[in-house]
């Protein structure tokens, strides 16, 4: 259909725009060209709908999925991209949608969790039981034989397990992915605060405090399991230990108050990244080793910065107040301030956030438009 638009100009022409009558909008709107603009409006109804529709499709929306008890001391994992909902009782395995896909069965009084890719792992921090699910079913259920310090499994499912032990401060075993131990070390001269074990299942190291004369030292104890002996032990003045990590055979990173430090199998470091006299309130660490740390800033706020496997620097982003929770997903980081959500990208751009009437626990994040929310009262699922 072809427009004429000499048409169109000389019945624009004969408008007398001092006085519109009847006639002359008949006369206006009449024959060809009142069809034109009938299609016109129409066309414009139809992007207009478009553009409505499009719009509902992409604002957030946020519902309950699960809800808890506000009494339980509940925790929320990301577990091959489903929830791991852990309670005194064990774990409730849901989708992101709140169904329920399986349970794990552990009574605990301080639970806590640990996962590596497909393995999932539960223990009672200060108490006893611990527990492995894989694959959709229990691999085993154990009891220590005292108090729990702390658990870590590997890809493997291999466990690490660092227990309080009569006669000595600690004991740390290494359990296979049976639960039979491999092999533990009994420890006298330090304090475990947190212990993790390769990848190939060969090394682990330990992060452990000791005095000398009233000077808190901090050890990083690499020790070799095949040979049964301590392969190098690095000490240092003042800095408080927090985590052990292996992000492959060959490396593990460990995290201090005041910086993060990278060593080989030797205990040589291989780089250090100082925190620059900034606090740090929370840690990342991904499959594929990249760090996130969420360090104080002057203002009340956090400083996000995130860190490659090889120590260097990709980005970093500063919030308006001080964040409550921090979680890592792939490409994304999300995180929790007062009542905002937010995700960005390892780069520190902001790539989504959400303004919520409700203060949240916990973020847990399932790409860029998906974040699951922890709270007193249950779980949401906010879509971006």
């Amino acid at each position: 259909m072809r427009i004429n638009g000499k048409r169109i100009i000389q019945k624009l022409n004969k408008i007398d725009f001092k006085g519109w009558t009847k006639d002359k909008l008949t006369n206006i709107f009449s024959g060809r060209f009142s069809r034109y603009f009938g299609i016109a409006i129409a066309l414009l109804v139809i992007i207009l709908t478009i553009v409505g529709i499009a719009n509902a499709l992409s604002s957030p929306t946020i519902r309950s999925i699960y809800s808890i008890d506000a009494n339980t001391n509940c925790q929320i994992v990301n577990y091959e991209d489903n929830i791991a909902v852990i309670n005194y009782d064990g774990a409730t395995i849901l989708s992101t949608e709140g169904k329920t896909v399986a349970g794990v069965s552990c009574q605990m009084s301080n639970p806590k969790a640990d996962v590596c890719e497909d393995y999932l792992l539960l223990y009672d921090k200060g108490g006893l039981n611990y527990a492995v699910y894989n694959d959709d079913e229990i691999v085993y259920q154990n009891t220590a034989g005292d108090n729990i310090i702390c658990a870590k499994v590997n890809k493997n499912g291999y466990v690490i397990l660092t227990t309080e032990e009569t006669g000595y401060n600690s004991k740390v075993s290494v359990l296979n992915s049976k639960g039979k131990e491999e092999y533990f070390w009994k420890i006298s001269d330090g304090y475990v605060v947190d212990a993790d074990i390769s990848p190939n299942n060969e090394d682990l190291t330990c992060a452990m405090i000791t005095t000398d004369k009233g000077v808190v030292v901090e050890n990083i104890v690499f020790v070799d399991t095949d040979e049964e002996k301590e392969q190098a032990r690095i000490t240092n003045e003042g800095p408080m230990p927090m985590s052990v990590n292996y992000i492959d055979s060959g490396t593990v990173v460990v995290v201090s108050d005041d910086k993060l430090c990278a060593y080989d199998s030797d205990g040589d470091c291989d780089w250090t990244v100082n925190y620059e006299s900034k606090l740090l309130n929370n840690f990342q660490i991904d499959q594929k080793g990249n760090i996130v740390l969420a360090l104080s800033g002057i203002k009340n706020n956090t400083i996000i910065e995130t860190y490659s496997k090889n120590g260097r620097k990709s980005g970093e982003y500063t919030t308006d107040t001080a964040i409550k929770s921090l979680d890592v997903n792939g490409k994304y980081i999300c995180f929790a301030e007062q009542n905002k959500i937010s995700v960005i990208n390892y780069s520190g751009k902001p790539v989504n956030n959400y303004e919520s009437t409700k203060e949240y626990l916990k973020a847990l994040c399932f790409g860029k438009k998906k974040v699951v929310l922890l709270a007193n009262d249950g779980i949401d699922l906010l879509k971006m």
